[in-house]
């Protein structure tokens, strides 16, 4: 982006007090410090290369740390895989979401174009779900089955 040439008022005595800033990279810089914000308030939060977050999806186990050092298929991460699709059609669209899960909510032109999105929305939330929990667990971590 070109950088727009800056205006700046002056006082009595020809001091610079303020900048003029075009609206976009106004908009820009407060977005940067609202990332900067962002950062600093998880600083201390445990880190993992992305790299090693792809690297241990993409085995077909994940390795627990437990004394028998067993492990279960990543397949087997969530126990249910049957989840509850509340849709329906407003005007000429179809909305939906997924009961158990917040945030996964589409709009589709069909039924089943709502149902798809659905399922590939949900599948993209839970591989997100388990990056970060792997991610924020580190390398000493457990896991155990919970059914409810």
């Amino acid at each position: 982006m070109a950088q727009a040439k800056k205006q700046f008022i002056v006082n009595e005595n020809g001091e610079k007090t303020a900048v003029l800033l075009p609206i976009q990279e106004y908009e820009t810089l407060m977005e940067d410090i609202q990332d900067s914000a962002n950062i600093s308030e998880r600083r201390d939060v445990p880190r993992m290369p992305i790299g090693g977050v792809k690297e241990r999806l993409g085995r077909k186990a994940v390795r627990h740390e437990i004394t028998r050092g067993s492990s279960v298929p990543i397949e087997d991460a969530f126990p249910c895989n049957e989840y509850t699709a509340v849709i329906k059609q407003d005007g000429g669209w179809w909305i939906g979401w997924i009961e158990e899960v917040p945030g996964v909510n589409c709009q589709e032109a069909t039924h089943d174009e709502l149902l798809e999105t659905l399922r590939v929305t949900l599948k993209e939330i839970l591989d997100i779900n388990k990056a970060e929990s792997i991610a924020f667990a580190g390398e000493d971590f457990q896991t155990e089955r919970i059914t409810v």
